[in-house]
């Protein structure tokens, strides 16, 4: 577990503080977004549903029932952990699901305190905007990614 731990920590402290200190930035110009390189912008977005902005219910019962979904996830994910920490050959599983745990706990913080996830990150090619997001989200789509690869690898 102590790898799970480790990598959980590192996403949570990341996010949490690249959220800080861009929630608290102020953009040059006083500007809404900032472009940091071609195809690259920092915004500031409250997110109010979950990946994409998907079911985005600007409720009170909307927020609880995402918090409650979140909760559930991320118990699944502890307990996936638990029973993959103490297999050598699951090394790899383990650094995906406490990456997934990391950004999973941070961005419920979020949901908890301010109702929404913050993003800020906004990547673009032209007019086309993936949706904002944020270190969480990183560490949640690479963990994801991890193990797919690792399931793909193992059936194959």
């Amino acid at each position: 577990m102590k790898t799970f731990w480790i990598w959980a920590n590192i996403v949570f402290l990341l996010d949490r503080l690249t959220k800080f200190l861009f929630i608290n930035l102020t953009f040059p110009g006083g500007q809404d977004v900032w472009q940091v390189l071609p195809g690259v912008n920092l915004v500031k977005v409250w997110n109010k549903g979950i990946a994409f902005g998907l079911f985005a219910k600007n409720s009170f019962l909307g927020t609880l029932g995402l918090v409650f979904l979140n909760l559930i996830l991320l118990a699944l994910i502890f307990f996936l952990a638990k029973h993959k920490a103490y297999k050598p050959e699951a090394k790899m599983e383990t650094i995906g699901l406490g990456l997934i745990f990391g950004g999973g706990i941070s961005n419920l913080l979020d949901r908890l305190f301010f109702g929404a996830v913050f993003d800020f990150i906004d990547l673009y090619v032209k007019n086309f905007h993936w949706p904002a997001f944020n270190v969480a989200d990183i560490a949640i789509t690479l963990g994801l990614f991890i193990l797919i690869y690792k399931q793909v690898k193992h059936v194959s």
